[in-house]
């Protein structure tokens, strides 16, 4: 039993909003030229990713789309675990 609607589950991200984790990640500011590692915020919903954070140099919010960042990273694990596998036989 829910308050919810029929059909809506309360996991939409309107309701629930985005999975968030601090990270650094390298960063190349269009506006300013910086190019570095930067401390910021990766948030996902579903197979979407994106990166949030602000250019030390200008201090502008740059915002990167992770098209596939989840796809890389379960492809990633799976062939760790295959390597493992193998390397115990």
């Amino acid at each position: 039993m829910s308050n919810y609607p029929p059909g809506v589950t309360g996991l939409e991200y309107a309701i629930a909003g985005a999975d968030e984790q601090a990270m650094s990640r390298a960063l190349e500011c269009e506006g300013c030229g910086f190019d570095g590692d930067v401390d910021g915020t990766l948030s996902s919903y579903g197979d979407d990713a994106w990166f949030d954070a602000e250019c030390p140099g200008c201090g502008r919010q740059v915002r990167q789309d992770l098209f596939g960042y989840w796809a890389d990273v379960r492809r990633d694990a799976a062939e760790q675990a295959a390597v493992d596998a193998w390397s115990e036989r």
